[in-house]
C-alpha cells in the first residue's frame, strides 16, 4: 500500500468527516439519538486525525457539505 503525504492524509480524512456529516442528517431524520451520537463521535476522531497532521480542522466549520471535495 503506497504511502499517502500529509496533504493526502488530510484530504481523504475531510471525505470521511464529509460522508459521516451525511450519515448524522440521515440518522437525525430517523430520530435515532444514539446513532447520532456514536457518528457524532466517528466525525470527532476524523478532526482530531487532520489536527493531529497539521491541518485546520476551521476549514471543516466553514465547510461546503453540499457537496464532497
Amino acid at each position: 500500500m503506497p504511502t499517502l503525504s500529509v496533504k493526502e492524509r488530510v484530504a481523504a480524512l475531510f471525505r470521511v468527516w464529509h460522508a459521516v456529516s451525511e450519515l448524522i442528517e440521515q440518522a437525525e431524520q430517523l430520530g435515532d439519538g444514539e446513532l447520532v451520537h456514536h457518528l457524532a463521535v466517528v466525525q470527532l476522531v476524523a478532526e482530531e486525525g487532520v489536527a493531529a497532521l497539521g491541518g485546520s480542522t476551521a476549514v471543516l466549520d466553514g465547510a461546503d457539505t453540499s457537496l464532497p471535495n
